[in-house]
């Protein structure tokens, strides 16, 4: 027969994971399913340890290898790749739980958002005045923004995670932290 865990246990195990993913779909932003979840934050804890750690898993009948990063999913049948996120979530309890000081660290999140875009092959932090118009612009329920940069126009799509070169139409990849 199977045995029970004992309520409490069941509770902790619920409390390891204090992180949500997400995967950018065509249709917007996507929280992931728990057990997909339980497995990004165990393959995030190696990312952590060693920074060239490339993870994997499996969801259902696909499989996917993550490039933290870049932080890009890439399913490993039909070589898709989307952007995914990690948010932190709040304490569910003071206890400290079996994560590490080094996990708990990178939970920390700023009261607004810090945006960044892939430029260089590197995430590179946008200027304090573009992140202050991003922001707004993206906690007030809006898709996306508009702005100016050494002189160039650019337009920050909040759907697509795209910045646009507004008279190049080069665009590059962005990420809210």
């Amino acid at each position: 027969p199977k045995q029970h865990q004992p309520k409490h246990h069941q509770q902790q195990k619920r409390q390891k994971v204090q992180a949500d993913w997400f995967v950018l779909l065509d249709s917007g932003w996507e929280k992931m399913e728990r057990e997909a979840n339980v497995t990004l934050e165990g393959e995030y804890e190696k990312y952590l340890s060693d920074h060239s750690y490339i993870g994997s898993y499996r969801f259902k009948r696909f499989e996917y290898t993550i490039n933290f990063h870049s932080m890009q999913q890439k399913n490993k049948k039909t070589n898709k790749k989307r952007t995914i996120e990690r948010r932190a979530t709040e304490q569910k309890s003071s206890n400290a739980s079996s994560i590490t000081n080094q996990l708990q660290h990178h939970l920390q999140q700023p009261s607004t958002g810090v945006w960044k875009v892939w430029f260089s092959n590197a995430w590179n932090v946008m200027p304090d005045d573009v992140n202050g118009t991003l922001e707004t612009a993206y906690t007030s329920g809006k898709t996306s923004a508009f702005f100016e940069m050494k002189g160039y126009k650019y337009k920050c799509d909040f759907i697509s995670m795209q910045q646009i070169n507004t008279d190049t139409n080069k665009s590059r990849k962005i990420q809210r932290m």
